[in-house]
């Protein structure tokens, strides 16, 4: 089983997700979520109230 940071440059480096690879490697990921799109940073300074 590689290390994380060794599937991450494994992933890296055939273009896949860490989840893809999981599955190739029969690793069952039924209870991992799908990524979420990363979204660009504003061009707007926004305050959030608490």
């Amino acid at each position: 089983m590689p290390k994380l940071d060794s599937a991450v440059l494994l992933c890296g480096h055939l273009g896949v997700s860490l989840k893809t690879l999981a599955k190739s490697l029969d690793i069952d990921v039924s209870n991992v979520r799908n990524d979420l799109p990363i979204s660009e940073p504003s061009n707007e300074l926004t305050i959030s109230k608490v």
